[in-house]
């Protein structure tokens, strides 16, 4: 039987564990750019380099990265270990890329995976001419997809060497794309190199070119030597990569004790208490410390004016419910299966008949379903790519977990469902969270963790839609503050 948490600790699973994945991922991305000229291809050596992953000064990790040439091409590996504070439960986290290049540093072929627990994810790439054959593998579930690409892909793996044999200059900037194994898709980051600077790492003086990253509305740095390989590299919020030896990569790992929890270190603080959080239906507050442009802030239950947020929780009038089908072209998009909510997999259809057989009401669907996420998933903090049949069948999980499988769930009954992402009060501060909008007749938040239907109004909503929209909160992330302004 599943694990029912006491109601504390149940709150402290309410966290969206996405940015920690796609931190981790700004320290070991795989870059893919345009080709480089033939001179600097030759220059390109086979190299082994260990860093030390650290987290607010604290070593939590390592990883290995190493390039070699092959008759023809070149293959790139990186491993990594973590070993992650959530909530004072200690979770290890281990991930392989594999990527194998033509002589051009093209990609031709990659590997990746990720364990952390029970969960297993695995993304393998194929190029063929100008598209990109994608497989995903999850708890034995196979998804197939494909990207088209207006240019082969090539690993920067030799882009710092060659800069700096080319000779690095303060204000030169490069525009790189990232594939992102996450949400299966290409992002866009600036490279400009920024400066000289010294540091002195492990008894040893490095001279370097500090080199920042701009990804969406976030900084990044890397440190480069005269060669152009990386000494140092930090991402958000004090996660860093140095460059260490062999040996003292898998020493000094900080203990139980020592380790920051993440989840409490990225929340967002609120001047004022809200008692009893779970019963509010109406929230006002003042929103700082970030530009609130490009969010879906205004829509739906809440209201915007400048950094004034007002959020009313849904009143449920049974006279304004559709009926089943809905045929809205506007909704065929949340309808729909995707790589990791598969809304027609065998095991979502059957289990969504179990939960609902024979139901033709819209809300009594949307309530069948949160109350069966709810009571039949371990609230857990995981540290994975979440997929709808693979929460089914380990039915662990935090907040991604139960939304996407309630997502899953609700499209295969027929109700259009998307995810939510943003904020949700606690003991003094908001935390990252993932619910679920559902469409009876006009969309309701629910929050198939807590139970709710409709969620409280201490949700403030950033954006719906899948991962990769999930991954643009990297902008709120220890910069939100929160004014409470009413609550009742």
């Amino acid at each position: 039987m599943p694990v029912h948490l006491p109601l504390k600790n149940i709150f402290k699973t309410l966290v969206i564990l996405v940015w920690i994945f796609m931190a981790f991922l700004l320290v070991k991305k795989v870059h893919l750019v345009p080709g480089l000229p033939a001179e600097a291809l030759s220059q390109i050596r086979d190299s082994e380099t260990y860093m030390s992953i650290q987290f607010k000064g604290q070593k939590i990790g390592y990883a290995v990265q190493s390039l070699t040439r092959l008759e023809g091409g070149y293959i790139v590996d990186d491993k990594t270990f973590l070993r992650l504070k959530l909530m004072n439960q200690v979770r290890e986290v281990r991930t392989i890329t594999s990527a194998r290049l033509d002589s051009s540093m093209g990609l031709q072929s990659f590997n990746f995976f990720l364990s952390s627990g029970p969960i297993r994810f695995q993304l393998t790439g194929t190029l063929s001419g100008l598209t990109l054959n994608l497989t995903t593998l999850t708890s034995g579930y196979k998804n197939t997809s494909e990207i088209r690409l207006s240019e082969v892909p090539r690993l920067t793996t030799g882009l710092m060497p060659y800069l700096a044999r080319e000779g690095l200059k303060k204000g030169q900037q490069h525009m790189v794309a990232i594939f992102d194994p996450s949400t299966l898709g290409n992002r866009t980051v600036k490279i400009q190199v920024e400066d000289k600077e010294t540091l002195k790492i492990d008894d040893q003086v490095y001279d370097t070119f500090r080199v920042r990253l701009d990804y969406f509305d976030t900084q990044s740095y890397a440190w480069v030597d005269a060669q152009g390989q990386t000494v140092k590299e930090e991402g958000l919020l004090g996660l860093s990569m140095v460059r260490t030896s062999p040996e003292k990569a898998r020493e000094g790992l900080a203990g139980r004790a020592e380790l920051t929890d993440v989840i409490e270190a990225t929340s967002a603080s609120a001047d004022r208490a809200i008692p009893d959080p779970r019963q509010v239906r109406y929230l006002k507050a003042r929103l700082t410390g970030l530009d609130l442009g490009g969010f879906e802030l205004d829509g739906g239950r809440q209201r915007l004016d400048g950094s004034v947020i007002e959020v009313t929780r849904e009143t449920i009038d049974v006279r304004h419910e559709e009926a089943l089908p809905f045929n809205d072209p506007a909704l065929l998009p949340f309808l729909e299966s995707t790589s990791f909510i598969q809304r027609k997999h065998p095991k979502i259809v059957h289990q969504v008949r179990l939960i609902a057989p024979g139901e033709s009401s819209p809300l009594k669907i949307v309530d069948r379903v949160v109350d069966w996420v709810y009571q039949n998933l371990e609230k857990r903090p995981t540290m994975s790519v979440p997929s709808a049949v693979d929460v089914l069948e380990t039915r662990i999980g935090d907040c991604n977990e139960h939304a996407i499988l309630a997502v899953a769930l609700l499209r295969a009954a027929g109700i259009p469902a998307r995810m939510a992402v943003g904020v949700l009060y606690f003991e003094e501060r908001f935390y990252y969270h993932a619910w679920v909008e559902a469409f009876w007749g006009r969309w309701l938040a629910v929050d198939p963790i807590l139970g709710q239907v409709p969620a409280d109004a201490t949700h403030i909503r950033f954006m719906t839609g899948g991962l990769d929209r999930q991954m643009e909160m990297v902008r709120v992330i220890g910069r939100l503050r929160v004014e409470v302004l009413e609550a009742r």
